[in-house]
C-alpha cells in the first residue's frame, strides 16, 4: 500500500480534492444534477430553506424575516448570497463544504498520525475520509452540519 501520509500536506491537499471531486461528481451524475443534469449542484433540502429565506429576504427587501431559526448556514450563506444570487451563492455554498471537507482529509491523516498510526493506519484515514459516500453526501445539499463537522475536526487537530 502506497504511505500517503509522507506526501506535503499540499500534494496531500491535492489529492483529498481530486478524490472528493470525482467521488461528488459521481454522486451528482447519478442523482442527474448539475453539470450533468437539470438539476443544481447544491440546493436546499429539509430545513435548510429556514435558514436560507430570511437572507434572501435581507438581500432583497432589507429586513431578516422569517426569523424563526439562529442564522447558523444563513451566516455563512449571506455573503455569497449578494455576491452571486440565490443559486450561485448556494453553489458557492457546496464548493466551500467540498473544500473544507478536502481539507479535513489532510488534518484528519495528520491527526492519526499525531495519535500514533502509522504510514498504513494514516493512508486508510486519509481514503475513508476522502472517498466516504456519507460525507461526501453532505457537501451536495446546504446543511450547518458540514461546517459544524469540519470546525469539530480541525480544532481537535488544532
Amino acid at each position: 500500500m502506497i504511505d500517503l501520509s509522507r506526501l506535503s500536506d499540499r500534494r496531500a491537499l491535492l489529492l483529498a480534492l481530486g478524490l472528493k471531486v470525482l467521488v461528488i461528481s459521481c454522486m451528482l451524475w447519478e442523482q442527474d444534477r448539475w453539470p450533468f443534469g437539470p438539476g443544481a449542484f447544491a440546493y436546499a433540502h429539509g430545513d435548510a430553506d429556514t435558514y436560507l429565506v430570511p437572507i434572501d429576504n435581507l438581500v432583497e427587501h432589507g429586513n431578516y424575516t422569517p426569523d424563526l431559526r439562529m442564522p447558523g448556514l444563513g451566516a455563512v450563506y449571506f455573503l455569497p448570497r449578494m455576491l452571486f444570487g440565490r443559486q450561485g451563492g448556494m453553489n458557492a455554498i457546496g464548493v466551500l463544504q467540498a473544500l473544507l471537507g478536502a481539507l479535513c482529509v489532510v488534518v484528519l491523516m495528520r491527526s492519526a498520525q499525531r495519535l500514533g498510526a502509522n504510514g498504513r493506519m494514516a493512508t486508510l484515514v486519509f481514503l475513508v475520509a476522502a472517498l466516504g459516500l456519507w460525507t461526501n453526501s453532505y457537501d451536495l445539499y446546504l446543511l450547518a452540519e458540514s461546517f459544524c463537522i469540519s470546525a469539530v475536526i480541525l480544532s481537535f487537530h488544532f
